[in-house]
């Protein structure tokens, strides 16, 4: 009897341990119906509601698509497309100023993060990333602005409109100047970076120079020109 009762006693520690790895096995599976993002975030878009049923294998590949879309708003990243002929001056730590059509008048200062280092062979532009900080949440993923950076600082530079340097078909660039005689005349010019505002003149201009900005395109070499005082 003694023995009888051993075995049964071991028979049922060991549907015992059966049943706790059974339960194991469905507080695992239970914890799948649960989704945990791996970040706290805002669940911008979903694709499913209450009630949907989710099939383990979908029928199509095109029918996958994720349940949700979480995105971390409290730091944000700005991708930039930096034209070929200043991407090799970009560097991580360069500063940039960030301009939002949602925010006008307001200029966010911020640094370049990350650079990919290699040019999109559609676009010819080379992607810079800059991480911003946006816990009061005020720019929102997907919104649109401009970038300007500075790869360079130079100190005592001459620096002119862009509307009033002009280049030929071989692309050189030139300046029209007023003379001692009051006549426009043609100055090649070596120009800096162009940020689409103001252009650097690294060589050609001594700075005493009258440069003529407006009606450029109509004005023609030793044509008279009148200056006016505002």
């Amino acid at each position: 009897e003694r023995k009888a009762a051993e075995a049964e006693i071991a028979t049922a520690a060991a549907r015992l341990a059966e049943s706790e790895t059974a339960i194991e096995e469905i507080d695992t599976m239970l914890a799948y119906t649960t989704l945990r993002a791996p970040f706290a975030g805002v669940i911008t878009s979903r694709h499913i509601d209450p009630g949907d049923f989710v099939p383990s294998r979908p029928a199509a590949v095109t029918e996958q698509q994720p349940l949700f879309h979480v995105e971390q708003q409290s730091r944000l990243r700005i991708r930039v497309a930096v034209p070929e002929r200043d991407a090799a001056a970009v560097d991580p730590g360069d500063p940039a100023i960030i301009h939002c059509d949602a925010l006008p008048g307001e200029a966010i200062t911020a640094t370049v993060s990350r650079v990919a280092r290699r040019l999109d062979a559609s676009t010819r532009t080379m992607t810079v990333e800059i991480d911003l900080d946006n816990e009061d949440g005020r720019l929102l993923p997907g919104m649109f602005g401009r970038a300007t950076i500075t790869t360079q600082i130079e100190a005592a530079a001459l620096v002119l409109p862009a509307s009033a340097i002009r280049t030929d078909p071989a692309g050189a660039a030139h300046v029209l100047v007023v003379d001692a005689a009051g006549a426009a005349q043609q100055v090649a010019v070596t120009t800096g970076a162009d940020d689409g505002n103001e252009i650097p003149v690294v060589a050609g201009l001594s700075g005493d120079e009258r440069v003529i900005d407006s009606f450029v395109g109509s004005i023609q070499v030793g044509q008279q020109v009148e200056v006016v005082p505002h």
